[in-house]
């Protein structure tokens, strides 16, 4: 029979505790640093495999919550900022 380690059973009982409404984003990822730094990762194996795929998921995820005309009427307005600082590399860098 496998020992538990306390890790291998906090991490899951944080997790479900961030999905709760009682979770705001921020204190999810302080309760999740926090048991990482305190506890380690006691499932390294599986989430080596998993975080390449959630961190896509995430990325999809936050642009499907993103208001495409607002993305590029800021958009527009950085293109002034990017052609001045390309301009100022270029003159320092001369």
């Amino acid at each position: 029979m496998r020992k538990l380690s306390p890790a291998s059973i906090l991490i899951p009982l944080g997790a479900l505790f961030c999905l709760t409404p009682y979770a705001s984003s921020a204190l999810a990822l302080i309760l999740g640093i926090g048991l990482a730094v305190a506890f380690g990762n006691p499932y390294l194996a599986r989430t080596k495999k998993i975080t390449p795929k959630l961190l896509s998921w995430s990325v999809i995820g936050l642009g499907a919550g993103m208001n495409l005309g607002v993305v590029a009427t800021v958009g527009l307005r950085g293109v002034g900022y990017t052609v001045v600082g390309i301009a100022a590399a270029f003159l320092v860098g001369t």
